[in-house]
């Protein structure tokens, strides 16, 4: 049985992923999956009097996934100031790679420890002390989101009204110094 193309992408650079064969001529799609991929000769035998042939110019043509959870906007805006502890085996060298971002995070801006981590993955089984994210961090406000966020800043320094629900945290709008000690 031959299957017959619903889509077929020609003359372009069809970016394969394969390292035998870096890249084809042509591509074809059926169901909203690849077919097949190869020459423009090969592929061309797979179409029909219904199958759409779009001529790329030479365009490449890269696969991907379609991410269908992302902060785009955050992720663009702040991507230099965050921090992911997902994975990490140990609280301390967590606390060593938030020392190492703060050293490059611009002044007055916060360093955000975002990601998929818990404080079970660490050997110490538990989240960072405010103390201990102060010594990491001296002169970076600092913030890592959990069950209990913890918020660090420099000493003698008053942390703004906050609106923390963008790290999750439900009561927001207050100074977390003054508010909860």
């Amino acid at each position: 049985m031959t299957y017959q193309a619903e889509l077929i992408l020609l003359n372009g650079k069809i970016a394969t992923q394969n390292d035998r064969r870096s890249f084809a001529e042509a591509l074809a799609i059926r169901d909203g999956k690849f077919l097949a991929v190869g020459t423009e000769r090969e592929i061309m035998a797979l179409k029909s009097d219904s199958t759409k042939v779009v001529n790329l110019n030479g365009r490449t043509v890269i696969p991907g996934l379609n991410d269908s959870h992302m902060h785009l906007i955050r992720g663009g805006l702040n991507y230099n100031m965050e921090l992911r502890w997902d994975g990490v085996p140990s609280l301390a060298d967590g606390l060593r790679m938030l020392r190492e971002q703060a050293g490059r995070t611009p002044a007055g801006q916060w360093v955000r420890v975002v990601g998929g981590w818990t404080e079970f993955q660490f050997a110490e089984r538990r989240m960072p002390t405010l103390d201990e994210l102060n010594r990491a961090a001296p002169d970076t406000l600092s913030v890592a989101p959990g069950e209990g966020a913890i918020m660090a800043a420099p000493e003698g320094t008053t942390l703004p009204m906050v609106d923390g629900s963008e790290w999750g945290i439900t009561r927001a709008g207050h100074n977390f110094l003054e508010d909860f000690p």
